[in-house]
């Protein structure tokens, strides 16, 4: 299951970093678009704010989350929002690749709802009581705990891109666009 998401993980940095060179020879400057989610990550706030599809984490936290806040709508509920557009989001993406999509309807959707009460609970604790040994003194053990504690979850989102033959797909180009890319 790890491997899985690595390879997912892997596919994206390589497809993004094919277009970030074609970018920068074309002289423009890319965006960073992944900071080591799956390495250096301390908590799935961390992960998701900071690490992950920055691109599109820019997008949501301009058009939904600070619109929303702004609108007096608590950080939790935008935050939640968020992620249920995000995951409505994969659900019809997914959809266009899926044959037999009642077999993973709702899941992406699941998946991403499953995250909003895990980053808030995270960033409620945290101010509650703050960060607990050994976690104030080893990112990797923060890393190895969040990773511990969403990776139950990630059979949600790999479902559809697994039965669609995405997932396939996948592993069959990466090893031809890793030899394309220098």
């Amino acid at each position: 299951l790890y491997c899985e998401v690595w390879t997912i993980y892997l596919f994206l940095r390589l497809f993004t970093g094919a277009f970030g060179t074609m970018l920068a020879c074309g002289g423009f400057v890319p965006r960073t678009m992944w900071r080591a989610p799956l390495l250096a990550s301390t908590s799935a706030a961390d992960f998701w704010g900071r690490r992950w599809n920055l691109l599109i984490h820019g997008l949501f936290r301009r058009t939904v989350f600070r619109p929303l806040t702004e609108r007096g709508v608590p950080g939790w509920g935008a935050g939640a929002i968020a992620f249920a557009l995000s995951g409505a989001f994969h659900e019809y993406a997914f959809a266009l690749q899926q044959p037999a999509q009642r077999a993973s309807f709702g899941r992406c959707l699941a998946f991403f709802l499953a995250q909003a009460p895990a980053v808030s609970a995270e960033k409620r604790l945290r101010r509650l009581l703050g960060v607990p040994p050994p976690f104030d003194r080893s990112s990797a053990a923060c890393t190895l705990a969040w990773t511990l504690l969403l990776m139950p979850f990630a059979p949600l989102f790999l479902h559809p891109l697994k039965t669609s033959g995405t997932f396939a797909t996948i592993l069959e180009l990466v090893p031809r666009l890793a030899v394309a890319v220098p």
